[in-house]
C-alpha cells in the first residue's frame, strides 16, 4: 500500500484531488452556506472561484507529476502555481470585502455593512509568494544536480 502511495501519478492525483476540495468546492459551498444563514456576498462569483480552483489543482497535479523526474519543469510549474495563487488570493479577498447582514430591530428590518480591510493578509501573502519564488528559481537553476540527488 505504502509503495503504491509513494507513486508520482497518485500521489500527485492526492494533493491535486485536496487542492480542489479546498480551492474549488468549499468556497462554491460556503457562499451557499453564507446566504442560508442571511449572510449575503455580494461579489462572491462561485463560477470564477472554480475556474481558478480547477487550473490550481491541474497545475499541482503537474508540479508533483514531474517533480522527481523533470525538476525544472516542476518548478516552472510551480512557480506557475505560486503566481496562480496570489491571484487567487486577491481575487477572494477583494470579493471578500464587504458583507451585507441582515439585522432585526424592534421596529423594523435594516442591513448592516461590514467591510473587511485584509491588507496585512495581503501583505504577508505576498511576502511568502516572494520566498516560494525562491525556492522555485533554485529549483529551476540547479535542476541537474537536483535531478542527480533524485
Amino acid at each position: 500500500m505504502k509503495d503504491q502511495l509513494n507513486r508520482p501519478a497518485v500521489r500527485a492525483f492526492l494533493v491535486a484531488s485536496l487542492t480542489f476540495l479546498s480551492t474549488a468546492v468549499a468556497p462554491a459551498l460556503g457562499k451557499s452556506l453564507a446566504e442560508q444563514l442571511n449572510l449575503f456576498i455580494q461579489l462572491l462569483d462561485p463560477l470564477l472561484i472554480g475556474a481558478i480552483g480547477t487550473l490550481m489543482s491541474v497545475i499541482v497535479f503537474l508540479d508533483n507529476f514531474f517533480r522527481r523526474s523533470k525538476p525544472a519543469l516542476s518548478g516552472v510549474l510551480g512557480a506557475l502555481n505560486n503566481l496562480v495563487g496570489l491571484i487567487y488570493l486577491l481575487v477572494f479577498a477583494e470579493m471578500l470585502t464587504s458583507i451585507n447582514i441582515p439585522v432585526m430591530q424592534i421596529l423594523y428590518s435594516s442591513l448592516t455593512f461590514v467591510t473587511i480591510n485584509y491588507q496585512p493578509v495581503i501583505s504577508l501573502a505576498i511576502i511568502a509568494f516572494a520566498t516560494r519564488m525562491l525556492r522555485h528559481s533554485y529549483q529551476i537553476l540547479f535542476h541537474e544536480q537536483l535531478k542527480e540527488t533524485l
